[in-house]
């Protein structure tokens, strides 16, 4: 469900242009210390982010290949970067991503762990509760440690979020959507049962 690769890329070049990008959220609850700010969400058409996109677009098509997909290739339609500053304690509350189908997380710190919740809610509502001693192994959740180079995908509907992020360096990571393209479910169907583009406004 949650698949990863890795690759190398000079991750202070890409931090440091980041650092040059307006932040969407400044001002909202600017005095929140738990607060995580995000760039603007179209680094995909970035020249300075052409690189790390191309290599988000080999995975997707690698996930696309892996479960025969049948449409022609997913398109990243948003992409953004996130910043957790030093010592703030910032964390993503547990969310899904709307309006998108694949997603994915590109690691250029490390940092608070990635926490994805078990979709199968039966295993969470059990009678039964047993903890592990290591709260990041629960059985309703699992945790991803964040690594420089680590990309996951996974299906934008499965529920995610961070822990506070309370080490003394910054917490960067890209993160972005994606939706198939082209004719949808051709060879499952009679006729075709869905044609999809990205629109991009300008």
């Amino acid at each position: 469900m949650v698949h990863s690769w890795r690759s190398e890329f000079d991750f202070d070049k890409i931090v440091s242009d980041l650092e040059e990008e307006t932040f969407i959220n400044a001002n909202i609850n600017p005095d929140n210390p738990g607060r995580v700010w995000q760039t603007k969400h179209t680094l995909h058409k970035d020249e300075r982010f052409k690189e790390i996109t191309e290599f988000f677009n080999v995975c997707l098509e690698e996930y696309r290949t892996f479960y025969e997909f049948e449409c022609e290739r997913f398109d990243i339609s948003i992409c953004w970067g996130n910043y957790s500053p030093a010592f703030k304690q910032g964390k993503h509350g547990v969310h899904t991503h709307p309006m998108s189908y694949i997603s994915g997380i590109y690691y250029l710190t490390e940092g608070s762990p990635t926490m994805f919740e078990d979709p199968v809610y039966q295993r969470r509502e059990g009678l039964i509760k047993l903890y592990s001693v290591d709260p990041n192994k629960t059985p309703e959740a699992w945790g991803m440690i964040p690594e420089p180079g680590k990309l996951l995908i996974f299906p934008s509907w499965l529920k995610h979020g961070t822990l506070p992020h309370t080490a003394d360096y910054a917490r960067w990571s890209i993160s972005f959507n994606a939706i198939p393209v082209g004719p949808c479910n051709s060879q499952s169907s009679e006729s075709k049962l869905a044609c999809w583009n990205v629109y991009h406004a300008d």
